[in-house]
């Protein structure tokens, strides 16, 4: 992940989270986040959370976030890294594979701990309207796992007053690999023009 690395250096104007999903880190999906990345401003702040490298419990549907606003069942686990760059961004990339029509299971995770968000409301602070890229790589041609991963990246980031402005993805990697530019292009520019 050599390009998110030199975001961080920089002065910061924007902090962009990347949710990335893979257990490869060189893989098909890194390869399109690199690409991605190298339409971001040069001025952009990066974090890169991945999610094969936290300890996450599952949510157990206790309801304690809905009475205290935070996890009371796991409070020191790795959930608290993503919830403070989640606090922190303006933008977010949710970079993953395709696994039987979703997200990876380390990815969902994460998501599934979101409850809190759910059940607050964010206050003014804390709400920046984020933006987010979905990038998704698949070995089919298959475009169901796409649209599914789209409606519940919609939900979830809604959750935390984040709006889906567009999805790249790169299909038939069983076959090949080849990035649309344009599409990576355009989609950057949707996501960084206020």
């Amino acid at each position: 992940m050599s390009t998110a690395t030199r975001f961080r250096n920089n002065k910061m104007k924007h902090q962009l989270l990347i949710l990335f999903g893979s257990p490869h880190n060189n893989g098909y999906t890194s390869r399109l986040l690199e690409t991605v990345l190298n339409y971001f401003p040069e001025d952009t702040q990066a974090e890169l959370v991945c999610a094969y490298d936290l300890t996450i419990h599952p949510c157990t549907g206790c309801d304690g976030c809905k009475k205290q606003g935070r996890c009371t069942c796991f409070p020191d686990d790795d959930f608290q890294k993503v919830a403070d760059a989640l606090e922190r961004a303006d933008w977010i990339i949710i970079a993953s594979p395709i696994y039987f029509l979703g997200f990876p299971a380390p990815l969902k995770l994460i998501f599934d701990r979101f409850q809190p968000y759910y059940y607050h409301s964010l206050t003014a602070e804390q709400k920046k309207n984020k933006k987010a890229l979905l990038l998704t790589t698949s070995g089919s041609n298959n475009e169901s796992g796409i649209k599914i991963m789209q409606q519940m990246s919609k939900f979830i980031l809604k959750s935390i007053d984040g709006t889906l402005v567009d999805t790249v993805s790169v299909k038939n990697t069983d076959i090949g690999f080849s990035v649309d530019e344009s599409a990576c292009h355009q989609a950057v520019s949707r996501m960084t023009t206020d």
